[in-house]
This record gives C-alpha cells, structure tokens and sequence, in this order.
C-alpha cells in the first residue's frame, strides 16, 4: 500500500521535473556607485590628514616576548 503510494508520488514529480524548462539567463551585476565615495586625487597622498606614520615598517620596534 505505501510502496504504491510513494510510486505514484515519484511519477508525479518526475513529470513536473519534465515539464520544467529550466532557463538560465546571466546578467552583470549592476553596481551602487554611491559606496565608493568620491574620486581620488592621484597627485595628494593617501594618508594626508591622518596622524600617525606612513612607514611604520622604518621604525625599529623592540619586542620583548615574556613566556
């Protein structure tokens, strides 16, 4: 009676698995210009009005590791 019941329940979904047409279209994301803030001036450098060192790898730091 069940093995019956699950064989008519697997017919059915194999033809609506059948009648599907799968469609696959691609298309470029569309991008939100408005998180990328303003433009960049290529001529003023990256860091200018920040504190702090651009070249923190020049500075000799001492690391003492105690275990």
């Amino acid at each position: 009676m069940r093995e019956a019941e699950r064989k008519a329940q697997l017919e059915k979904e194999r033809e609506k698995l059948k009648k599907k047409d799968f469609k696959c279209s691609f298309s470029a994301p569309k991008k939100d210009w408005s998180i990328y803030g303003g433009w960049v001036n290529a001529y003023e450098p990256i860091n200018k009005g920040r504190l702090g060192s651009s070249q923190e790898w020049s500075i000799e730091k001492l690391n003492n590791y105690h275990y």
